[in-house]
């Protein structure tokens, strides 16, 4: 019987060693058979690829609200100095004119939409914390409808777009009660001063 042609790796390898090498190398091959080649592989290389950016955002998140959490910490254990008083703090609140649009394009709308913005002393836009009651009065000053914001109702109220930054609430009215809507009344109730602040605007173009 005439010999059996070995690889040229295997030739001058004891017998049992290329064994294990053949095997090994027809389960590799098996292994990219059952994955689908290469197209196989590049969706799990992708698969992973996606997984790692969600981990890292996911990082990326956890990691700015540790740091909020220690910047709140600094500021409730320092001193209260002058430099104290150089900060920004929470002044008023601006009803922006867009409030209440959807009423006056649709009669029968079931909500009421109010964009308010928290300033400064120098009238500039300051995110706040706090609570916030928004009330919708028909014209002789009833009540229509309310709503109360908490803290973190707030903060995720916040918005920033090319119209501008600002906060965004919406208030559930009762059937057929968007012609009664007349005025809105905001009022906050600031997280750090415990003051609170007030703004009234008409619904009316």
């Amino acid at each position: 019987m005439p010999a059996r042609m070995m690889p040229p790796m295997a030739r001058g390898m004891s017998p049992s060693l290329a064994l294990v090498l053949a095997i090994v190398v027809t389960s590799l091959a098996g292994c990219s058979a059952r994955i689908g080649g290469s197209e196989g592989l590049d969706k799990v290389a992708d698969e992973l690829r996606a997984e790692n950016a969600a981990l890292k955002a996911r990082e990326r998140e956890q990691t700015l609200q540790i740091e909020e959490l220690r910047t709140k910490l600094a500021e409730a254990t320092r001193s209260q100095g002058a430099e104290r008083l150089q900060a920004p703090a929470l002044a008023a609140l601006e009803i922006d004119s867009l409030s209440g649009s959807n009423l006056r394009e649709n009669s029968d709308a079931t909500s009421v939409v109010a964009y308010v913005r928290t300033l400064d002393g120098r009238g500039r836009f300051l995110p706040a914390s706090g609570t916030m009651l928004i009330r919708v009065l028909d014209a002789g000053g009833g009540d229509v409808a309310s709503a109360s914001f908490d803290p973190e109702a707030v903060r995720n109220a916040y918005r920033s777009s090319f119209a501008g930054t600002h906060y965004t609430f919406e208030v559930d009215l009762p059937a057929g009660a968007a012609a009664r809507a007349a005025t809105l009344d905001v009022r906050l109730t600031d997280g750090v001063s415990g003051r609170e602040f007030a703004a009234v605007r008409s619904l009316n173009p």
